[in-house]
């Protein structure tokens, strides 16, 4: 999956992060973590359909795609947790390095045949962008992303908003936005 620089700036727009870090005033961290838990409740296996009851006593039924190895090791009462991990990296770089670039690269790993179902699957998206505009007053920055579109957008994290105010045009920003997502199964009575 390719997810352009834009995408990436947007995602410094809307984040609301659970941990900041300012670790100097030309780079800026942003992570957020959200965990969950839910119980299996009934799993039909010809039809992959799985129901689940979350913490707050939800019930869903989901559809299991056939890419999910092991559906029939998961039992009624079952514990399904879930953790999704987002980060935001930016920093500036000195004046005339490096291109206007994005690159990316994905991690899938599925648990082994036999076992509960379950898996990791990471994704990290790498950009370099030009900055053409700060309005630190209305907290937006306008820049050139790696495919040459202009794009403006406005920054809504504290922490981010701090670091708009280090930019200048002409910077070139590196950005690095990663996400993942690991899925575990404990059995049902936790052993």
């Amino acid at each position: 999956m390719k997810m352009n620089a834009s995408v990436l700036l947007i995602c410094i727009a809307v984040i609301a992060p659970l941990g900041c870090a300012v670790n100097d005033p030309k780079t800026a961290d942003v992570t957020t973590v959200i965990e969950g838990v839910a119980t299996v409740m009934s799993v039909d296996v010809p039809n992959r359909l799985v129901t689940i009851r979350n913490e707050n006593g939800v019930m869903e039924t989901l559809t299991v795609p056939d890419t999910v190895r092991n559906l029939p090791q998961l039992k009624e009462g079952d514990r399904v947790k879930i953790s999704y991990k987002e980060a935001l990296a930016a920093a500036i770089k000195k004046p005339g390095e490096g291109e206007v670039t994005a690159q990316s690269k994905e991690r899938i790993v599925r648990s082994e045949p036999g076992a509960k179902p379950g898996g990791v699957a990471e994704r990290e998206t790498s950009a370099t962008i030009l900055v053409t505009g700060v309005d630190s007053v209305h907290n937006t920055l306008t820049f050139v992303g790696p495919q040459g579109k202009t794009r403006t957008i406005a920054v809504k994290n504290l922490t981010l908003r701090d670091y708009l105010k280090q930019l200048k045009p002409g910077d070139r920003v590196d950005v690095v936005y990663s996400e993942g997502m690991a899925i575990t199964v404990e059995p049902a009575g936790g052993g």
